[in-house]
Formats: structure tokens, C-alpha cells, sequence
């Protein structure tokens, strides 16, 4: 939607992406989403899993973990409070 609105290949929007947050679109989500999901991870004990994935953009508890192992190296219950 955003290449559309702005006229512009989705090649260009990861250049220039990349050029501004020297990182790519991917990872700068992944990040933001892994950020999300340990601040809900630590402070709403009344979440499970599957609220606080759905609550940080994840698809499901299995997409939040797979990033959590590659990030941390553990399962995302490992860090809940």
C-alpha cells in the first residue's frame, strides 16, 4: 500500500529504508514487534501467550517464538513475569 500511494517499486522503499534506518523494513518490524511482545511479556500477567503475540503483530505464539529463539535464544515464556 505504501509503494502504491507513493508511485514507487518495493525495491526503491527498501533502499530507501535501508539508506535512512540502515536496516531493512523486515528487521526494523521484527524488532519493534520483539519489543512489544517482552514489555507485554512483563507486565500483563493477565495475557497469555497467544493475546500478548496477537497484541505485538504476530500471527501466532509459534512466528513470536521462532523470532524469540532467533533473537534471545529461548521461548517467549521464558521471559514472562
Amino acid at each position: 500500500m505504501i509503494c502504491d500511494h507513493l508511485g514507487r517499486s518495493r525495491r526503491w522503499l527498501e533502499y530507501a529504508f535501508r539508506e535512512e534506518f540502515q536496516q531493512s523494513p523486515k528487521h526494523f518490524i521484527d524488532e519493534r514487534r520483539l519489543k512489544k511482545a517482552m514489555h507485554l511479556l512483563q507486565n500483563t500477567p493477565q495475557f497469555n501467550l497467544s493475546q500478548i503475540a496477537h497484541q505485538s503483530g504476530f500471527s501466532s505464539v509459534d512466528q513470536m517464538n521462532q523470532l524469540f529463539i532467533k533473537k534471545h535464544g529461548r521461548r517467549a515464556i521464558f521471559f514472562k513475569k
